[in-house]
């Protein structure tokens, strides 16, 4: 569905009278494509490029556009935050990523990759800066592997320097900043959920300045 031909989201936006649930399919539908591609090919900035078409020309040719629009992204946030809460957040879901569950490849590969698209869609301003920081503190509470640093790290990189740019920037990013540090530090060097051993210290070392 998703491609980055410029023709085909006013196409899409064209082809029917959105409604309410409608949009919500769409934006569902967005998440699933990611799901489903994750293992295969990172996808997250194209599709969020075409979310973001879509959004805009909902805004700017369609009767009802602001509405038609604000419901897109109200949606696309609410899915993408389900399915990350799906995938990190104990409390949510029994068999999310946590201590004690071996993380295969291909799982493994899906929670990065899905993680870089919430990142991606806050980058092209479809997810709020609130979601996004929700979003980071629910892998630091849940942190217990390489993995987690590894998927703050992207989704931090992926966001863009606009996550610390809110009015109370300087305060969250020195909290965000402290507490990565409290909770790596304690974790054992070679934590991790899947067979291959890695350096928490060392990956960190990579990329020292994550709030950068």
């Amino acid at each position: 569905m998703l491609s980055s031909d410029p023709k085909l989201p006013p196409l899409l936006v064209h082809s029917c009278s959105w409604t309410s649930n409608t949009l919500c399919d769409l934006a569902q539908l967005f998440c699933w494509e990611i799901l489903a591609k994750a293992n295969t090919v990172d996808f997250g900035p194209q599709a969020a490029c075409f979310a973001r078409e879509v959004y805009d020309t909902l805004a700017n040719n369609q009767p009802d556009s602001e509405w038609l629009s604000s419901s897109f992204a109200f949606h696309l946030q609410q899915h993408a935050f389900k399915h990350f809460k799906s995938i990190w957040c104990s409390q949510e879901n029994p068999n999310a990523i946590s201590q004690g569950k071996i993380l295969d490849n291909i799982r493994w590969n899906v929670a990065l990759d899905f993680s870089c698209f919430v990142a991606d869609l806050f980058s092209f301003g479809l997810i709020k800066t609130s979601t996004m920081h929700h979003c980071l503190g629910i892998l630091l509470r849940e942190m217990v592997s390489v993995q987690h640093v590894r998927v703050i790290q992207a989704m931090v990189k992926r966001a863009g320097p606009t996550l610390w740019q809110t009015a109370d920037s300087h305060q969250r990013r020195h909290e965000f900043t402290q507490y990565f540090v409290q909770r790596t530090r304690s974790l054992p060097d070679d934590a991790s959920l899947t067979e291959r051993k890695e350096s928490i210290r060392k990956v960190i070392e990579v990329c020292c300045d994550i709030a950068g």
